[in-house]
């Protein structure tokens, strides 16, 4: 909005041409010892590129992961989710449409009390609240019948009560469409989540890509 770029975080000045911004960028990879604990238990553990994605992801302010399909792109973002979780962080999982985040939903949801799920799966699903577009944060508000009045959505494009800080610090891990995800909260247009992971962003404008670095 304001000329200078003023508001816009160092990783969206960045993409526009701010040199010192993209000076201020931070590139690094936690120590594999730091997170070993909190990968998910499954049949098939993450490779080491894999591992690396992980590492590099939780100490960069961007950092990309490019893989054909069937290689285990989504079993690396949920991986992320839980170390990030771990951390006491918030985390957004985005994508351009409902489609491309329906196996993170997916498999998230399928990982209830009575699954036999191991910790760190069930920690995700605990935590987890699927959001975008007005219906679902109608049906979320549905399936949590005894949520707080500050918990609950209005019924409308953008929601005018419930506030991000509130909401996160019961349900840190939330899934949304690119073009809902600031909608989801009364103070969507300022707030900001410690990690934003953008599911298939080769197919996003970078348009889109901008609101989701913001």
């Amino acid at each position: 909005e304001a000329g200078d770029g003023a508001g816009l975080n160092d990783l969206t000045r960045a993409f526009l041409g701010d040199a010192a911004a993209r000076s201020r960028l931070r590139f690094g990879a936690a120590e594999v010892a730091s997170f070993e604990g909190h990968l998910l238990v499954g049949d098939h553990p993450l490779n080491a590129s894999q591992r690396r994605a992980v590492a590099r992801a939780l100490e960069s302010d961007v950092s990309l992961v490019q893989g054909p399909p069937g290689t285990g792109k989504t079993k690396t973002i949920l991986n992320m989710v839980s170390c990030m979780l771990a951390r006491g962080a918030t985390v957004a999982v985005v994508a351009n449409n409902g489609k491309a985040i329906d196996n993170v939903r997916e498999q998230v949801e399928g990982w209830g009390p009575d699954s036999g799920a191991g910790p760190n799966q069930r920690r995700m699903n605990e935590c987890y609240a699927r959001l975008g577009r007005k219906d679902l944060r109608r049906e979320w508000v549905r399936r949590h019948p005894d949520a707080p009045e500050c918990l609950r959505f209005a019924d409308c494009g953008w929601e005018p009560t419930v506030r991000a800080e509130v909401f996160l610090a019961s349900y840190p891990f939330v899934t949304s469409t690119i073009h809902s995800l600031k909608k989801c909260f009364a103070d969507g247009r300022s707030h900001q989540y410690d990690y934003v992971i953008m599911d298939e962003a080769s197919q996003c404008s970078p348009l889109l890509g901008l609101i989701a670095m913001s």
